[in-house]
């Protein structure tokens, strides 16, 4: 394996301060992580990767943007040594009377190189400390409570407009797929085609693609994920009509 330096990922609070640091270096062993953060509550808290390579605290619930649990291999949340477990699970940190907490892993379940387990794929990864503690068990995330500190490990890439008007054969592919928000419109809904029985209502960016969404019959907006087997439903509890809270349905 050819070396690399160290990937120093610096962890931000939702106030956009400095409060620790991931290191991630990978060798024959395979990828070690180490991990220092302060400021937390003494006890033991969550700490995963996730789906989405964005640390936004704007939102109503801070770093929502990381979007869900990164899952490339369409396993069940579990404890770092289960047999199902996902990618990025890591388990919880223990941290001390004065907030400190320190902790250091060594897997194989990703890679910093190409790969189907690569953190850099094209939609990037984040690191989350929780202010939870994970229970190993609770099913798609743990039951970690709110996201303490954010770093991100890979940022999404961004993928080419396609040239010309869309048109209902366009895929998502050609689209333009950034972290940032852009206002719907009638020409990103045309890129976008619906299973018998749904409406094509709405279009996110900052996913993997191909991607499409639809609005089922109850309103519940439900979103494809190909590159792990999912399909998500994405909630929108402030009604500002973004999507913050992207929970995964049905996975294979």
């Amino acid at each position: 394996m050819r070396e690399r330096k160290p990937l120093e990922v610096p962890l931000l609070d939702p106030a956009g301060a400095a409060i620790g640091v991931a290191t991630f270096s990978e060798g024959d062993g395979g990828v070690m992580l180490s991990l220092q953060v302060e400021g937390l509550e003494p006890g033991e808290h969550a700490w995963h990767l996730h789906a989405m390579g964005m640390c936004d605290s704007s939102g109503l619930e801070p770093f929502s943007t990381a979007g869900p649990h990164w899952n490339p291999t369409a396993k069940m949340h579990g404890g770092p040594n289960d047999e199902q477990h996902h990618a990025g699970d890591f388990g919880n940190l223990t941290a001390s009377e004065d907030g400190l907490a320190a902790a250091e892993i060594t897997t194989s379940d990703f890679t910093l190189d190409d790969g189907p387990t690569s953190v850099n794929d094209e939609d990037g990864t984040a690191i989350i400390v929780h202010e939870g503690m994970d229970d190993l068990v609770s099913q798609p995330a743990g039951n970690s409570g709110a996201r303490y500190a954010c770093g991100v490990v890979a940022e999404p890439v961004m993928m080419p407009v396609a040239a010309g008007p869309p048109t209902p054969e366009a895929s998502v592919a050609g689209s333009l797929l950034t972290p940032e928000q852009m206002p719907f419109s009638e020409d990103l809904l045309g890129q976008l085609q619906a299973p018998d029985g749904f409406e094509i209502a709405v279009f996110a960016q900052g996913l993997s693609n191909p991607r499409m969404m639809a609005v089922g019959p109850n309103g519940t907006v439900y979103v494809t994920q190909t590159a792990a087997n999912t399909v998500s439903a994405l909630r929108d509890p402030d009604s500002d009509g973004v999507a913050d809270t992207p929970e995964v349905v049905a996975s294979n």
